[in-house]
C-alpha cells in the first residue's frame, strides 16, 4: 500500500504546475501507467518515468516550435533530443526487464595458440528435443569487400593461392 500511495503521490508531484496540479496531465500519465500494465514495482516506477519523460517532451517540442531565437531554439532542440532519446532506451529497457533478457559484457578475452573466439552477438538455440539440430548461424564478423579465406579441410594439403602477374609475393 506504500508503494502505491508514494508512486501516486510523485505523479502528482510531477503534473505540479505553479502550486496547481493540472489535472489534465495527471489523467493522462495515470491513464499511460494503467494501459502499460505493469507486473511489479519497477516495472511501475519505469511507466512513470517513460509517462514523464514523454510529457516533457511533448512541451519542448512545443517550445522548439513556438521559439522566438535561434539561441532558444537550440536549448529546446537539444532537451527535444535527449528527452526522446531516453524515451527510446527506456523502451528498450522495459522490454528487456520484461523478457528477462540479460546482457553479459566480456571485458578482455585471451585466445591461446589453435584456439578460437567468437565476436559478435552469440545466442544459443534451444534444441526441440531428441539431436535437435541448432541452426546454422552466419559468421559473427563477415566483410563482403574481402576475399574468403580457403578451408584446409583435416588430411589434405593446402592449395597455394594463385597469384597475379607482376603482383609482390
Amino acid at each position: 500500500m506504500e508503494f502505491v500511495q508514494g508512486i501516486f503521490s510523485q505523479v502528482i508531484l510531477a503534473c505540479e504546475r505553479d502550486g496547481t496540479v493540472d489535472k489534465i496531465s495527471e489523467d493522462f500519465m495515470l491513464s499511460v501507467i494503467t494501459q502499460m500494465k505493469p507486473t511489479d514495482q519497477v516495472e511501475a516506477m519505469h511507466a512513470c518515468q517513460m509517462a514523464l519523460v514523454h510529457t516533457q517532451a511533448m512541451k519542448y517540442g512545443r517550445e522548439l516550435a513556438n521559439a522566438k531565437t535561434i539561441a532558444y531554439a537550440d536549448i529546446a532542440a537539444n532537451i527535444l533530443n535527449k528527452l526522446v532519446r531516453t524515451f527510446g532506451d527506456q523502451t528498450e529497457r522495459l522490454k528487456r526487464y520484461r523478457s528477462g533478457e540479460k546482457n553479459v559484457t566480456v571485458q578482455n578475452v585471451s585466445v591461446s595458440d589453435g584456439g578460437q573466439a567468437i565476436v559478435g552477438n552469440v545466442t544459443q538455440n534451444a534444441g526441440s528435443g531428441n539431436n535437435a539440430k541448432a541452426a546454422v548461424a552466419p559468421p559473427a564478423l563477415t566483410d563482403a569487400r574481402a576475399t574468403p579465406m580457403q578451408i584446409i579441410e583435416p588430411n589434405k594439403e593446402p592449395v597455394p593461392a594463385a597469384h597475379k602477374k607482376g603482383a609482390r609475393q
